[in-house]
């Protein structure tokens, strides 16, 4: 793999050769929003739904999302169902991020 800038924001086509080894990490997120509105979900290479992901309770009303390598994927999808305060979604928003289209989606 190569970066395509010098800022280090996208590898481009330039992902190297095969075989490609990936690994995902086992983590655990707290969102502010109960488990009864959060809905996960393991995606697929193309971004669609594989499995559902299930969330537990955490201290507060909130929900743990713990991913790993356990659902066989990279991609994950978070939905949180009814109203949300925008101020509170906002504070826990990551500051930078960085995509990688699949190759069944370069296409599109």
């Amino acid at each position: 793999m190569g970066w395509r800038d010098t800022e280090h924001t996208s590898a481009g086509k330039n992902w190297g050769t095969a075989p490609t080894l990936v690994e995902g990490i086992p983590a655990k997120f707290i969102v502010p929003f109960t488990v009864d509105r959060v809905q996960v979900s393991a995606l697929d290479e193309c971004g669609q739904r594989r499995i559902a992901v299930p969330c537990q309770p955490a201290p507060g009303g909130h929900a743990v999302i713990a991913i790993g390598p356990e659902w066989k994927t990279l991609w994950y999808e978070v939905a949180v169902r009814g109203p949300s305060s925008d101020a509170l979604w906002n504070r826990f928003q990551p500051k930078t991020a960085i995509a990688a289209t699949p190759a069944c989606l370069a296409s599109h």
